[in-house]
């Protein structure tokens, strides 16, 4: 197995991105692997959209964890949430009061926001394969797949008594 290198670049003054740029689409050229992980700039390097097309990942800590932190401001339900992409999230909240006691059919957040319980999970038990007629208890925890829209419309809909 390739042993992968990792470079660091810092500090003050110019010339970091510019380098580790170019050792990035060298590497690129040469059919190598390159993740690139940028802080504090948000994308706003030149060389970015270029490298992305080039096969490059690129991640940006800061921005996921925005969009993570802002998601869970939104409810006050919301536990958890990653975006997978823009137009898929999943999102980890607690079980509204109004759906305790009856089941995932008679609930159906599918037909009601497109959202999917992907799993459960109530003292430290976790159910993976979700059957439509389990019973919602006091302490749920879901964790529910869907657009970011959706998700928030069953957030509201779980809020309101």
């Amino acid at each position: 197995m390739e042993q992968g290198l990792l470079h660091l670049y810092w500090g003050d003054g110019k010339g970091k991105t510019t380098a580790a740029m170019g050792l990035a689409l060298r590497a690129l050229g040469s059919g190598k692997r390159v993740v690139i992980v940028q802080f504090l700039k948000g994308g706003n390097s030149g060389e970015i959209p270029l490298l992305a097309k080039l096969g490059a990942e690129v991640v940006y800590p800061e921005r996921d964890m925005a969009i993570r932190l802002a998601h869970r401001l939104e409810t006050s339900r919301a536990m958890d949430f990653v975006q997978l992409s823009e137009k898929l999230n999943i999102s980890k909240l607690r079980v509204p009061e109004k759906i305790v006691g009856k089941t995932v059919a008679a609930v159906n957040l599918r037909a009601k926001f497109s959202c999917n319980i992907i799993a459960i999970e109530n003292g430290g038990a976790l159910m993976e394969a979700i059957d439509p007629g389990y019973v919602f208890r006091k302490g749920d925890i879901l964790f529910v797949a869907g657009s970011k829209d959706g998700l928030n419309r069953m957030a509201e809909w779980g809020e309101k008594t």
